[in-house]
């Protein structure tokens, strides 16, 4: 009954609340332009009935139900603390914030405009415009802080745990994700902007409506990333959260995007050079001849997405120095790890690719390729192995220590290397199957002795790094079988005693020193015997 009940009271507040808000946002609005001369009486008219409406009923509605929820809340201490009551102030909290984001933008790229000197679009009003975006962001801004401090006032009255506790996490690390992807994605395009701009023309300010947007982007998404970011850092949250798995979560993705991003916008930049030395004049597709267009986006996505690179490891690094030692070394194996299994993506890819190419030219009957063409697909195959095998070799470990061949993020990346060039194989096969199928039923075109090599490129590459995996795979195996043989002892039964002999019981303690190990046996009955092996 009190589930139906909270859920019947935050779904009205919430419906109510958006109600009222953009009702607000739109009215005001629409009022600021008729003062300042921008608006027209009709339409103004017509915003008021429609949004004015939408206060009328929503205000009275908001009121009356989150009235209630405070009134219960300040009564009962189970209320505040309900999963349901939290849900509808982190869902508030993360509709709002998207909303002060792009007003924030709006009215930070306005500004710079403003200040560069730059018009708008003919016809507009650069005073209005800035009043309209102004008051959007105050309205939206004041019911984010509300709801903001009504969530710290529950947290101070009766903590968090369980579900409060996780969707707490998944707001503050869900936005912290989306902020830094969203900086490091409009920096990287700001950067290249300004180095353009510089290099071709010696001026930044001819190409103001970019970077008037890219700088109001870059502000605002970092804003929103620096506060959360120190609102988790701080207090009883960041001892709280940094043990939990969604905060390591959120750091080891933003860890695989950038390094995703910054091997491709590295391989970019090798391919280019690479295809130019073996005389291709336009190499790839997308980009110009020249190395300015060709060679500045790439350079500017790998310096940012490689400063946030080193700067989530490091993060993770401090994360887990504030733990234990075997916590330590377990952020330490899946970053490795992480990264391995980018890079040997990266490598398959490249060496597939390699492997096509070759197959067109040797066996391709007909294929409408250039010399040119060839030697770009052969750079950008040979750059993508250059990048991905040396990271590869370096973060991957095939025989280590007894501790890290037994850690469960060094299975974690064997069994996607395996699920993945399974699959591949897989797919491969079936392919493969087919055209030797059609062949043998003399079905199929002049280009079924090609299709046939481009299957075999990728099943052998999927098959080698197959049987790679698996043979590290059993190696890992017969270590672990070894070690639980090891530690495996018997335990002689009493000599001349009528009771049958008690099964020796096996425990295995991580994290305490012997003297600790043996303060806490002690305390057994005096009939039990034990023994430590270490």
């Amino acid at each position: 009954m009190l589930t139906v009940r909270r859920l019947y009271v935050y779904l009205v507040a919430g419906a109510s609340l958006a109600m009222l808000v953009t009702g607000l946002v739109q009215v005001g609005a629409a009022t600021l332009e008729l003062l300042l001369g921008s608006g027209v009486q009709a339409t103004y008219r017509q915003t008021v009935a429609t949004f004015g409406a939408a206060v009328l009923v929503g205000l009275p509605l908001w009121l009356l139900h989150w009235s209630y929820a405070q009134r219960l809340a300040a009564r009962e201490p189970a209320e505040r603390a309900a999963t349901l009551r939290r849900l509808y102030v982190y869902v508030v909290l993360g509709s709002l914030l998207i909303s002060i984001g792009i007003f924030a933008e709006t009215l930070v790229a306005d500004v710079l405009l403003l200040a560069l000197g730059t018009d708008l679009e003919p016809g507009s009003s650069m005073g209005t415009r800035l009043a309209r975006t102004a008051w959007e962001l105050a309205v939206v801004a004041a019911f984010w802080v509300y709801t903001f401090r009504i969530a710290a006032a529950d947290r101070r009255a009766v903590g968090e745990t369980n579900g409060s506790a996780t969707l707490r996490r998944w707001y503050a690390y869900g936005t912290q994700f989306v902020a830094l992807l969203f900086v490091l994605t409009s920096t990287a395009g700001l950067l290249d902007t300004i180095l353009m701009n510089l290099l071709d023309a010696a001026q930044v300010v001819r190409a103001a409506p970019a970077v008037a947007t890219g700088v109001a982007q870059t502000i605002v998404g970092l804003t929103i990333w620096l506060f959360h970011r120190r609102w988790t850092a701080i207090g009883g949250i960041a001892d709280e959260d940094r043990r939990t798995t969604l905060r390591a979560v959120h750091g080891f993705l933003i860890v695989a995007i950038a390094v995703a991003v910054t091997l491709a916008s590295i391989g970019q930049i090798l391919h280019w050079l690479l295809a130019r030395l073996l005389g291709v004049p336009v190499p790839g597709s997308s980009t110009g001849g020249d190395a300015l267009t060709a060679l500045v986006g790439p350079l500017a996505s790998a310096i940012v997405f490689g400063a946030a690179w080193a700067l989530i490891r490091l993060s993770l690094a401090r994360d887990a120095a504030g733990t234990e030692a075997v916590r330590q070394a377990g952020v330490r194996r899946l970053y490795s790890h992480l990264v391995a299994l980018v890079a040997l993506a990266t490598l398959a890819v490249g060496a597939a690719g390699l492997l096509w190419t070759l197959v067109d030219q040797l066996v391709g009957l007909g294929t409408p390729l250039s010399p040119n063409d060839v030697r770009d697909q052969i750079s950008l195959s040979v750059t993508l192995v250059l990048v991905g095998l040396p990271i590869w070799l370096l973060h991957w470990r095939p025989a280590p220590a007894l501790g890290e061949r037994l850690a469960l993020s060094r299975r974690l990346y064997v069994f996607a290397a395996l699920l993945g060039s399974v699959l591949a194989t897989l797919g491969s096969g079936v392919y493969l199957a087919s055209q030797l199928l059609n062949l043998a039923l003399a079905v199929g075109g002049d280009r079924q002795a090609v299709e046939i090599g481009h299957a075999l490129s990728v099943l052998l590459v999927a098959l080698a790094i197959a049987a790679y995996h698996t043979q590290v795979l059993r190696r890992d195996n017969a270590q672990r079988a070894a070690e639980e043989s090891q530690t495996v002892e018997a335990v002689p039964a009493p000599a001349l005693t009528a009771t049958p002999a008690a099964t020796p019981i096996v425990v295995e303690i991580v994290g305490a020193s012997e003297a600790e190990v043996r303060a806490a046996l002690s305390t057994l009955p005096p009939d039990v015997r034990w023994a430590v092996r270490l």
